[in-house]
């Protein structure tokens, strides 16, 4: 989901105008982003939990060259979805109506 459609389906409910709905997707995402970071997990009940996970540094290979280089250290955020979401995803795919 990006803001463009997010706002597009707080429209077409007529819940906000596009501008109300932009405002509440960037306080999302910063509330989400801000909490993870603080601490290392977030939970939305009935939707998912997000938390930091770390890969530690590890030897590659450059598929192009075969030479062997050393990736670093990173951090990502990653999404796990609640057991109710893959439910619902789960229906709503299998009758193919739209979500």
């Amino acid at each position: 989901m990006n803001k463009g459609f997010f706002g597009s389906l707080a429209v077409e409910a007529r819940i906000m105008d596009v501008k109300t709905a932009r405002a509440v997707y960037f306080g999302l995402c910063r509330m989400i982003l801000r909490d993870v970071i603080t601490k290392n997990r977030i939970v939305l009940p009935n939707f998912g939990s997000f938390s930091i996970k770390k890969h530690s540094a590890r030897n590659v290979r450059n598929i192009h060259t075969g030479e062997i280089q050393r990736a670093r250290d990173s951090t990502t955020i990653k999404f796990n979805p609640s057991i109710n979401l893959r439910k619902y995803i789960d229906t709503k795919m299998g009758t193919g109506k739209d979500l």
